[in-house]
């Protein structure tokens, strides 16, 4: 769900960032753009996987992801899964200050 964005291009994982600075340049201009969206998707989809790598990438996030990171892990409390409501249960401490 994070994207960098170089000189209006969309990186790749497999780009290269010094591969984006253009000759006449001094300088590595760079936009990362956070979609809570496909997190959301991620956390929604029933998909271990998928659960743990959005849970994991939003607990990295910390305080920073933002309320709709909150309710959307606070969701997968709800999950079928024990594991996900355990990984869930970590990772929203670092989203939340005590009392949201």
């Amino acid at each position: 769900f994070q994207k960098l964005v170089s000189n209006a291009a969309t990186l790749q994982d497999n780009d290269s960032i010094v591969a984006t600075i253009r000759a006449d340049e001094d300088s590595l201009h760079i936009t990362m753009i956070l979609s809570m969206e496909s997190a959301q998707q991620d956390l929604a989809s029933g998909k271990r996987e998928r659960q743990f790598l959005a849970l994991q990438s939003l607990g990295q996030l910390g305080k920073k992801a933002g309320p709709d990171a909150i309710t959307a892990v606070a969701a997968c409390l709800e999950d079928t899964d024990r594991d996900v409501r355990c990984g869930a249960a970590r990772v929203l401490p670092q989203l939340a200050e005590k009392g949201d």
